[in-house]
């Protein structure tokens, strides 16, 4: 997550996001986030900044400040844009060096590994709530077993879910003896 500027030699700043790893999406996402956040990108990326309208003709300070706020917003946008490719691996690459936009990669990235990244939560849950001691399991086996679930769940649980607390997972475990 660094970032290298070189002003002595007229250099753009380069915006370096993480290696992007499908298996963990939600984590590539946050770190995405802090990152263009720190550039003043994220809301190009969450297609809440749109492009300023091009100024009409003329030469007043009106214009000038508008045709800088362009200039700015095209910038950033090529920043974040080449920041999500450069993040990528090939095999993602091909579905989205096509788009133009940057929230356009942006939301086909959740659109696909967000939407994977929920059924792996959903299957977590349910493994969870399902396991059921048997009498020919030992303890420590349940135990162990009970604990990989949990934190399998907790690992992929979306960021507005969080990892169970203290109490819910004694629930959870107790649920578990049947």
């Amino acid at each position: 997550m660094s970032a290298q500027s070189s002003h002595a030699n007229g250099k753009a700043k380069v915006i370096s996001l993480k290696p992007f790893n499908p298996d963990r999406y939600r984590f590539w996402v946050v770190s995405a986030i802090a990152t263009l956040t720190v550039y003043n990108c994220h809301n190009i990326v969450l297609n809440q900044e749109a492009r300023p309208a091009n100024p009409p003709p003329g030469n007043n300070a009106a214009n000038a400040a508008a045709r800088k706020a362009v200039t700015d917003w095209e910038h950033r946008h090529a920043q974040t844009r080449e920041a999500i490719l450069s993040s990528v691996p090939d095999k993602v690459m091909v579905s989205i060096y096509r788009f133009q936009h940057a929230h356009e990669m942006w939301d086909w990235l959740n659109q696909c590994f967000g939407t994977i990244a929920d059924i792996k939560y959903n299957q977590a849950e349910n493994k969870l709530c399902a396991l059921l001691k048997s009498p020919s399991t030992s303890m420590k086996n349940h135990i162990d077993h009970f604990s990989v679930l949990q934190e399998t769940r907790d690992f992929v649980a979306p960021p507005h879910v969080g990892p169970l607390t203290d109490q819910q997972i004694n629930i959870a475990f107790l649920a578990s003896l049947g």
